[in-house]
């Protein structure tokens, strides 16, 4: 009897542990100036990086190694928590636990207030085994367990954490930050709260878009993308392609090149390389991915939804849900690598299944999917501001008077503390993001703004007192 109980209580510690820190490494300090200089944006808070191990599920639901990145904004205050899904890398090392695969983007958030997690995702970084290529399932445990590595973090590095948390990531990110949103909302109602989302240039409907864009007439250059999905949809669901190998996808000549990049001899850009001189010397009519592949697999893709690999895509889809809370769409028009039609398509889904407060939007329509980044994630860090409840600083806590905002459909209430009433208020300014006054000399007679006039954007509201006094606060219309 002793045995057994001892051995309950080992598998319950291994439970324990399967979704908990295992171990943390301090990385360095970026201070608010080298932040300035490194990466252009004008931070807030010195932030201190720790390289992170812990525990999460593989492809088997078994208890698995995966590092990430924790940014820590340098401050004694409650903070909210938030996760970048980063983007599509090289390979292993490429990863934000190394200070790379866009890292400094954790940086940034981190610089404004927010305690920012950035997983490798499994089978990156220390985690081992292949990485499943835009795999919603996995791509969400690897956001979910650094969040609860996070927590675990409070004691050992001094910080405090509100409950407040912050999902978003750009490209196979933006894939990755939407699956941790819906697990979060749909499968996990306790413990775990989103206050909103931000999904940037996502492949959120694999199945379809991605597919018409990618695999179409028209030349599309990143081939390589092709090949590692290909790899994932083998090693995420072996009960759907059992009978089918490399060699049964891809054209002959280019299996060698996917084994190389799959047994981590070359990277991704290595091997889009390839793909491309070979694309060059045997194909006169450009860069279509799909003469990498056998005709018999395009002909399926596209017109036989129940095809095993068809199906193997449509489990990676994210449209089967509809967000509860504030969600953007973030996209730029000219994308070449993550067609916009992701963004558009999602938007008329989800909201007819029912989401809250979802839109898509288009942040800067003549960028491509790299000059998208720095517009969508200005455009994240915006929207966020309007729900992050920030750590105070002493000048802040000491103000005479404090006004939050709230919209309720079209109606902006304005709540001001009773310090506020000790003079009068003699106008109300709202101006948008380029200084250009869309109301003014509004009185609150009553406790709200009408704002039906306004598109849905990001707006500021200034306040003026008779004794001179001036407030200004930023809000969404949504």
């Amino acid at each position: 009897m002793k045995k057994i109980y001892c051995c309950l209580l080992v598998c319950f510690a291994f439970q324990l542990s399967s979704q908990s820190l295992i171990d943390y490494s301090f990385l360095g300090n970026y201070t608010k100036a080298q932040i300035n200089s490194s990466f252009g944006y004008d931070a807030k808070y010195d932030v201190a990086l720790y390289k992170v191990q812990y525990y999460t599920d593989n492809l088997d639901g078994e208890s698995h190694l995966a590092s990430g990145l924790f940014c820590l904004p340098i401050n004694s205050n409650v903070m909210p928590l938030l996760c970048y899904q980063h983007g599509t890398v090289n390979g292993r090392w490429d990863v934000p636990s190394e200070l790379a695969g866009g890292f400094s983007l954790g940086v940034v958030f981190a610089s404004e207030g927010y305690a920012t997690v950035l997983p490798d995702y499994i089978g990156l970084g220390d985690s081992p085994g292949i990485h499943p290529y835009i795999h919603a399932e996995s791509e969400a445990w690897a956001g979910l367990d650094l969040f609860r590595a996070a927590r675990e973090l409070q004691e050992p590095l001094s910080f405090e954490l509100n409950d407040q948390i912050f999902i978003t990531g750009y490209s196979q990110g933006g894939h990755a930050s939407m699956a941790l949103q819906r697990m979060i909302e749909r499968d996990l109602p306790e413990g775990f709260t989103v206050t909103a989302g931000g999904h940037c240039s996502g492949p959120y409907s694999v199945s379809e878009k991605m597919i018409e864009f990618t695999l179409g007439e028209e030349s599309y250059v990143y081939v390589s993308y092709l090949a590692w999905v290909a790899l994932s949809i083998q090693a995420s669901f072996p009960d759907l392609l059992a009978e089918y190998g490399l060699e049964d996808i891809f054209i002959a000549d280019i299996v060698p090149y996917v084994e190389q990049f799959r047994d981590e001899e070359i990277n991704l850009a290595d091997l889009n390389t390839l793909m491309l001189q070979w694309l060059l010397l045997n194909n006169p009519g450009g860069f279509q991915a799909r003469e990498l592949l056998h005709d018999s697999i395009v002909d399926v893709i596209f017109n036989d939804q129940n095809h095993p690999i068809s199906q193997a895509f449509q489990r990676n889809d994210l449209l089967d849900w509809s967000p509860q809370q504030p969600t953007r769409l973030f996209y730029c028009m000219n994308d070449d690598q993550v067609t916009f039609q992701n963004a558009i398509y999602a938007d008329s889904i989800l909201n007819a299944q029912g989401a809250l407060d979802l839109a898509a939007m288009d942040v800067a329509p003549s960028q491509n999917h790299s000059g998208c980044v720095s517009p969508a994630v200005l455009a994240t860090i915006d929207f966020f501001g309007t729900y992050a409840d920030f750590p105070t600083s002493t000048e802040e806590s000491n103000s005479a008077c404090k006004l939050n905002l709230h919209q309720q459909e079209q109606q902006l209430h304005l709540t001001l503390d009773q310090n506020c009433h000790q003079h009068k208020l003699i106008n109300v300014t709202i101006y948008d993001t380029q200084g250009k006054v869309l109301i003014h000399n509004k009185s609150l007679n009553d406790d709200y703004i009408d704002i039906s006039s306004l598109d849905m954007n990001i707006y500021f509201v200034s306040l003026t007192y008779s004794n001179g006094q001036k407030m200004n606060k930023k809000f969404w219309k949504h």
